[in-house]
């Protein structure tokens, strides 16, 4: 990829969907781990489809809704300070196996009166 060390998530999508011509665009639902069968050893002229992870797109469901949800219930903004500047989030990484973004501040606050009561409410149900 260009510039493989940017975080650019688009480059794996293509109008919206996941681009099938981009090498591992699920890699994240098994790498590959589940493509080898038997029946290719049992049977060598017959065609096999590969696998994939059965729960990727439960998976992948289950993350578009949630984030889908946070979004729409709350604002989240960048902090502003004391003096009412606003502070600037640092891109910093903490790389291991999985590499995510150190802690930073921000503000989150429910869009509306409406989403605060159903926040609550789905809170109280818990």
């Amino acid at each position: 990829y260009p510039d493989p060390y940017a975080f650019k998530p688009e480059r794996f999508l293509l109008d919206g969907k996941l681009d099938p011509s981009v090498q591992w665009p699920d890699a994240a639902f098994g790498f590959g781990r589940r493509q080898v069968h038997l029946c290719q050893f049992l049977h060598p002229l017959r065609f096999t489809q590969f696998r994939h992870c059965p729960g990727r797109h439960v998976g992948i469901s289950s993350v578009w809704i949630t984030v889908a949800s946070i979004l729409a219930a709350f604002d989240i903004t960048k902090q502003v300070g004391e003096d009412g500047t606003i502070v600037e989030p640092s891109y910093e990484y903490f790389a291991a196996i999985v590499r995510m973004p150190l802690p930073f501040k921000c503000c989150i606050k429910p869009r509306s009166m409406e989403a605060e009561a159903l926040i609550r409410a789905t809170a109280d149900q818990e």
